[in-house]
């Protein structure tokens, strides 16, 4: 499991909570780790709340709708497509903008609670060590967990690629440039030991709410939650519901991953074939472990309390080692299973 060469975001956010929260000299590493597992998780899911009021509770900006437009086709008049199709690449459109701002630390939103033509002054969050490392993993699991299963997805992107991207980024630069600079584009840096940990801890917790906003159907609070998904049936499945493991929504997931990982501007490069990408990492489950699995890695890589100045909390070589014997050994359970159940004729779960 190589990868980018970056030490990623991670190992900034253990250095702050090293700083921030201090470690008792002589402590135990299961309880250092249980600490930084729990602190991690909730600071994850913290960002992910954030993210959750930008797409359900409220409409696009002004700005994020005007951007979308210029993706437009036919003229310049309507997005592709025929019936609700054209609504549903808009809506797409203005959701993966959204979360492109967010991992970036810009908000944009209408004035007037909602009602305005104008928008607010935009609203820039440093994306300082502690906050850049969520802000990341949330926008990268968002995408491909609520948005990475719907068809046409990879052909908006390449429209917005092509068409809007420009656009997004003078925006960006304005708003970041010269005082926030390393916010741009700082999603760069993840490596896939950030990936495979971030998605350890969070991914269940974006699926649960995916699912249950699915569920809810028309009753979902959020435009470009609810009508992504209720057009999905007419526009992806010929006017057929999809049930909710459906074979089809993970294999669309696999199709758009390196169309998600170019619009987040990831750096998915593999140095050889044998190589993980962090496309592979964002949709394929062998590499979520469970919870306790990565509490139990953690420890294995908890550095001594010595209390060298600035040493991060824990050894990320190690972190990352133990990480990939784990993948492996999760790897080589499902070969096991996939090769008995070929055997035996059974239907795969």
């Amino acid at each position: 499991m190589s990868g980018t060469s970056s030490e990623g975001l991670l190992k900034g956010w253990m250095e702050h909570w090293k700083s921030t929260n201090g470690v008792t000299t002589g402590q135990a590493p299961e309880a250092k780790a249980e600490q930084i597992a729990t602190t991690l998780k909730d600071n994850l899911e913290t960002a992910f709340s954030t993210l959750d009021s930008w797409l359900a509770e409220r409409s696009e900006s002004n700005e994020i709708r005007n951007l979308c437009g210029k993706g437009k086709e036919d003229g310049g008049k309507f997005w592709r497509g025929s019936g609700v199709e054209p609504e549903y690449r808009k809506i797409l459109c203005e959701a993966i903008l959204e979360i492109k701002y967010f991992m970036n630390g810009v908000e944009t939103k209408k004035a007037g609670k909602g009602t305005s033509p104008q928008d607010e002054t935009p609203f820039v969050t440093p994306l300082t060590p502690e906050k850049a490392y969520a802000r990341c993993i949330v926008g990268m699991l968002a995408l491909s967990e609520i948005y990475g299963d719907h068809c046409k997805l990879d052909e908006v992107i390449e429209r917005v690629q092509d068409k809007v991207s420009a656009g997004i980024q003078q925006k960006l630069n304005a708003y970041l440039v010269p005082n926030y600079r390393t916010n741009l584009d700082i999603c760069k840096k993840i490596t896939n030991t950030d990936l495979i940990v971030g998605r350890s801890l969070l991914h269940d917790k974006i699926k649960g709410w995916t699912d249950g906003k699915r569920a809810q159907g028309n009753r979902a609070i959020g435009w470009r939650i609810k009508m992504p998904w209720q057009y999905w049936q007419s526009v992806c499945n010929k006017n057929k519901k999809p049930e909710q493991d459906d074979p089809k929504l993970n294999k669309l997931r696999q199709q758009n991953a390196e169309s998600m990982a170019t619009f987040m501007n990831l750096n998915d490069t593999k140095s050889n074939t044998n190589d993980v990408s962090l496309s592979d990492i964002l949709v394929k489950d062998e590499y979520k472990l469970p919870e306790s699995t990565l509490k139990r890695i953690v420890r294995s890589a908890v550095s001594d309390d010595s209390g060298t100045p600035g040493a991060s909390p824990l050894n990320m070589e190690n972190l990352k080692q133990e990480l990939n014997k784990e993948v492996q050994t999760q790897k080589g359970k499902n070969r096991k299973s996939s090769t008995f159940h070929h055997a035996t004729g059974k239907k795969i779960p």
